[in-house]
């Protein structure tokens, strides 16, 4: 459905644009371990690593990421679980594509840009949950914290469990 002079789509239908279907496109890129036994991958990690990872387990933050203006694509046949803001300078981009769902952290606040915002384009065949408890579980939970996106999410489905109470949810 064309909804604007520019032909943005809305409720256009995703069928087939699922993890196969990006990890392919992205020319089937070798599947590595995560670096920790535990899947977290931090600032560091991130800046000597390639633009291209694929991971073939579950994988988390473990601190704050700053793209900035580099160029990022992550694949992982498991869950990620965002457990830290994500930023990105204007000309960078990150693109994750998690299989089995993509969980954020209770705890995890981003609600004001430019500077304090999830940023980056996340896709999964599972659920999107934009609250849950800190483990692979992905069991849901109540979450006051506001949160903004930055970029979009491509999701099987939704689990929505923040509320800000007498604020705004928009």
């Amino acid at each position: 459905v064309t909804v604007s002079s520019q032909d943005w789509l809305a409720n256009t239908s995703l069928s087939g644009r699922n993890y196969s279907f990006f990890y392919t496109l992205a020319g089937s890129p070798t599947l590595i371990a995560p670096p920790t036994v535990d899947g977290d991958i931090d600032q560091n990690y991130l800046e000597t690593a390639p633009e291209l990872l694929a991971f073939s387990d579950n994988i988390r933050t473990s601190s704050t990421w700053q793209i900035g203006t580099q160029k990022r694509v992550i694949f992982t046949t498991g869950k990620f679980l965002i457990k830290h803001k994500i930023s990105i300078s204007l000309g960078g981009s990150l693109v994750v594509v998690a299989k089995d769902g993509i969980g954020l952290s209770k705890n995890l606040s981003a609600g004001s840009l430019p500077n304090n915002y999830l940023g980056g384009i996340f896709v999964t065949d599972g659920s999107f949950y934009s609250s849950v408890e800190e483990d692979f579980t992905f069991t849901p939970a109540d979450s006051d914290k506001a949160l903004i996106v930055w970029g979009g999410v491509i999701a099987g489905s939704f689990n929505f469990s923040r509320d800000l109470g007498t604020v705004s949810n928009k």
